[in-house]
């Protein structure tokens, strides 16, 4: 794969001087809004063990969050070089939108507002933060609110060169997975036949793997498989 992300920082972004890839959450069209409410992706409930445990019940998926003093010593164990005080995507980027988008909900909630005929209409937000490739494994969610008239969206990564005014996936240095035909796309216009289509009600998530350079997708808390290999 001849694209390479960005590959400057600054402590600013991510509280340390040193450099590391800058991935960013993107997102198109149409009305989405950050959950963080993790599902489980593999299809089967999650479980710990940690004491003073908070769980909820969504449907027949039940979450478990821990929030012991054990859980945070774990984290850290695992992630030393991320703490509190370093920056993660939270939010869409008001600064960092196409004109045809609007922010509501405090950026967590995204609405498309333009004609929509083709696709240079096309319109992408990014988040307030890029992913420190030293968190190992990162994983979003987006809810899809309402399709719109002919469900055109994606959903993905991206550096912060990528033009706004495309849909993840189609430029060098983005990746996509599409709801209207459900293909997947690599810094290329031309799609492959990835997973299912997406529409309204849908919960979209998105996992990038920097220990081994893959990313994939998950419909309703379903793993749809792996979508991207060697992604600088």
């Amino acid at each position: 794969m001849d694209q390479s992300f960005s590959t400057h920082c600054t402590y600013i972004i991510c509280c340390l001087v040193i450099a590391i890839n800058l991935v960013y959450f993107i997102i198109i069209t149409i009305k989405l809004f950050i959950q963080y409410q993790r599902r489980p992706a593999t299809g089967y409930n999650h479980k710990m063990t940690d004491e003073s445990n908070e769980t909820t019940t969504t449907g027949s998926s039940r979450i478990t969050t821990s929030t012991s003093k054990t859980g945070l010593e774990r984290l850290a164990q695992l992630y030393p070089h991320v703490t509190e005080d370093t920056p993660l995507p939270s939010k869409w980027n008001s600064k960092e939108k196409a004109p045809p988008l609007a922010l509501q909900q405090n950026n967590l909630a995204v609405t498309y507002k333009g004609p929509g005929k083709s696709h240079k209409d096309a319109a992408s937000v990014r988040s307030d933060h890029p992913i420190p490739s030293l968190t190992g494994i990162y994983y979003y969610e987006v809810k899809i609110i309402s399709k719109g008239r002919d469900g055109f969206m994606g959903i993905g990564l991206s550096t912060s060169e990528v033009n706004l005014n495309r849909l993840p996936g189609w430029d060098k240095g983005s990746y996509g997975y599409h709801g209207d035909d459900g293909h997947s796309f690599c810094s290329s216009g031309s799609g492959i036949t990835y997973g299912p289509t997406f529409t309204t009600g849908d919960f979209v998530g998105c996992c990038v793997n920097f220990l081994e350079n893959s990313c994939f997708y998950t419909l309703n808390g379903y793993n749809i498989g792996t979508s991207f290999k060697d992604i600088p």
